[in-house]
């Protein structure tokens, strides 16, 4: 967000739905590295893909925007790169502005522990990628998706609302 308005506002909740394979999360990567780029405190959140992968997939896009040209197949595959390259990219990349959570607590991923994190780490920003496998709260388990949905919905648009935080979902 800008002194225009344009961009988007405190307190918003962004939701991206779409089939699997179209590119959920790479979207979300993606707005995570333009906001990290910007210099805003992020929470990246996912309850699909591990930490390691979800960092790496960041190296990739926001090393790109910085202009490295970086592959991410090169990096799953473990092909060589320019290690020079990568390491000056990341004596530039502003990683402390960055928080990646798999887990909480070595668990799944609830709700009460997204609030948690949210109070704890006051980013300006947070990116919650799967959200279909993250639980209402620790009994959340036996209910139909469709209900557990609309109980994080329910329960995301306050959080966003009261303490001004954008969400991508």
């Amino acid at each position: 967000n800008n002194h225009t308005g344009v961009g988007w506002q405190r307190g918003e909740l962004i939701t991206v739905f779409a089939d699997t394979g179209v590119g959920k999360t790479w979207i979300c990567l993606k707005v995570a590295a333009i906001a990290l780029r910007h210099g805003f405190k992020v929470l990246f959140i996912s309850s699909e893909m591990p930490k390691t992968a979800i960092e790496m997939r960041l190296d990739v896009l926001l090393g790109n925007m910085m202009g490295y040209e970086f592959s991410h197949k090169a990096f799953r595959r473990g092909d060589p790169i320019d290690e020079e390259k990568y390491k000056e990219f990341l004596s530039k990349a502003n990683f402390k502005r960055l928080l990646t959570c798999d887990n909480i607590d070595k668990n799944s991923i609830t709700l009460p522990g997204i609030i948690s994190l949210v109070r704890k780490h006051k980013p300006d920003f947070v990116v919650l990628d799967a959200v279909y496998l993250v639980l209402p709260d620790n009994t959340g388990r036996n209910r139909a998706t469709w209900e557990r949905m609309f109980n994080i919905f329910e329960q995301l648009k306050p959080l966003c609302t009261s303490t001004g935080i954008p969400f991508f979902v």
